[in-house]
């Protein structure tokens, strides 16, 4: 099929892709291809994964999901698969989305991509569009993809099959929303790779971008989450500063943002920056620039901050405790959230996590409850409701922004803790005042105490 017969058929929707890879990015996009009218092949090795979404479901929390798998399968729009080879000769477009976790020296692995780029190789016919959205760092489609594809399938880029790069940027919790309103960046081996991906995309009603080529465009993940990462990080050097000064750092941040020139850089929030993007995609882009000779430093330092933050939290903790003639040993810490963010399931760079471990191996007694996560990471002791986690405790910990826990009743929480008793908000999700006023001990990352009583 040429690259002229794809794009006619993708105006009618009338196109087959192929998702390689069912993860958090994967099994969205492949999803939403699928519910705006593509017939879709979802590829995944595990064949747990496949097992789960044939049943309807999603093997991960990810809003609306589940929901949206459960019509496009029983619409039979999409189809989940083992089968990469079978499944890419099917297809019209193939869309890779497998993981690049970083190696031992922190470096992105490229074994699981390289895997997958043979098996579509072995599957690839003429006319084919292949796009690449896995995170990679700059030069990966053209130096590693592109003569993986080639060589096992004989054919050659350009002349026989199309090739583009177009970075995955959604957001855990809001990626089917995302995935509907998000720019496409699209970054392709020639104009012609570029085009037609832009007409597949375009079905979704979102704007494309097209940029010069693959390099440009796998740089955009690789800056946002870095610029992401040195935005937050700057946020919790600030918050230790309110600290200081007795000032809230939530309502500094609100009026510095109305500086005009601020809606060109808004300022994130402080607190537990995690997850499996911020955690490795900075340090990539670090990695990458010292291979080219350019030596950089910032998103380097930032990551440092924001690795560090869970220390400096823990250190609220005692310091809430000491007001109150305590030590860390022996007292009840209850921990609200191990997720790496509010309202999703993910544990991969969870900060909370490592706070909570580091609690329980100074001594606390921790109990820990995450309504999103159903087992509990080694070495941490979970509960299956709130009031159990927080029975007897001497420090509620808020790490995680989980929707229910901005709803919490403190009234009823102040019947089952020991008295007295401290809040540490690493969120700044509850109340100062109304913590203050109940009697609770209040710590909060960048607001202290004196920012909210009353003279």
């Amino acid at each position: 099929m040429s690259s002229e017969e794809i794009k006619a058929k993708a105006n009618k929707c009338d196109v087959t892709i192929c998702v390689v890879g069912l993860g958090y990015v994967g099994l969205c996009i492949a999803s939403v291809m699928a519910d705006v009218g593509y017939r879709v092949f979802g590829v995944d090795v595990d064949s747990l994964i496949i097992r789960t979404v044939r049943r309807g479901k999603a093997p991960f929390y990810e809003y609306e999901l589940d929901q949206l798998i459960k019509k496009v399968v029983a619409s039979r729009k999409l189809t989940p698969t083992t089968n990469v080879i079978e499944a890419t000769r099917k297809s019209d477009v193939v869309i890779i989305t497998v993981g690049t976790p970083p190696d031992r020296s922190g470096k992105v692995s490229f074994e699981d991509l390289k895997a997958a780029c043979k098996k579509v190789g072995k599957g690839l016919t003429r006319g084919k569009l292949i796009i690449l959205k896995s995170t990679v760092p700059p030069c990966t489609t053209n130096t590693v993809v592109r003569p993986i594809l080639e060589q096992s399938s004989n054919l050659k880029t350009t002349k026989d099959f199309l090739l583009a790069y177009c970075p995955e940027r959604l957001a855990e919790g809001r990626a089917i929303r995302e995935l509907r309103i998000l720019p496409e960046i699209i970054g392709g081996v020639d104009k012609k790779s570029s085009e037609v991906a832009a007409t597949i995309f375009a079905r979704l009603g979102v704007q494309t971008i097209l940029v010069s080529n693959p390099e440009a465009a796998e740089l955009v993940k690789l800056v946002d989450n870095a610029w992401i990462d040195l935005s937050i990080a700057y946020a919790n050097e600030l918050a230790k500063i309110c600290e200081k000064t007795g000032v809230d750092a939530q309502e500094v941040i609100s009026a510095a943002n109305t500086l005009p020139e601020a809606r060109n850089w808004h300022m994130l929030r402080p607190g537990l920056a995690g997850g499996s993007c911020l955690t490795k995609d900075p340090l990539f882009l670090v990695a990458f620039a010292k291979e080219k000779g350019a030596e950089i430093c910032l998103p380097t330092i930032a990551r440092r901050i924001n690795k560090l933050m869970y220390l400096h939290i823990s250190g609220l903790i005692e310091d809430a405790l000491h007001e109150m003639g305590k030590v860390l040993r022996g007292s009840r810490v209850s921990v609200l959230g191990l997720t790496f963010k509010g309202d999703v399931s993910d544990l991969r760079g969870s900060q909370a996590v490592s706070l909570a471990r580091k609690l329980a191996k100074e001594g606390a007694i921790v109990k820990a409850y995450d309504p999103f996560v159903t087992k509990a990471p080694k070495g941490i002791s979970a509960e299956s409701d709130l009031l159990s986690a927080v029975k007897n405790a001497d420090c509620i910990v808020v790490a995680t922004e989980h929707t229910v826990f901005k709803k919490i009743n403190l009234k009823q929480i102040a019947k089952y803790i020991n008295k007295p008793c401290a809040i540490v908000d690493a969120r700044a999700i509850i109340s100062p005042v109304v913590a203050l006023n109940l009697g609770f001990i209040w710590r909060g990352l960048g607001r202290p105490p004196p920012a909210f009583l009353k003279e």
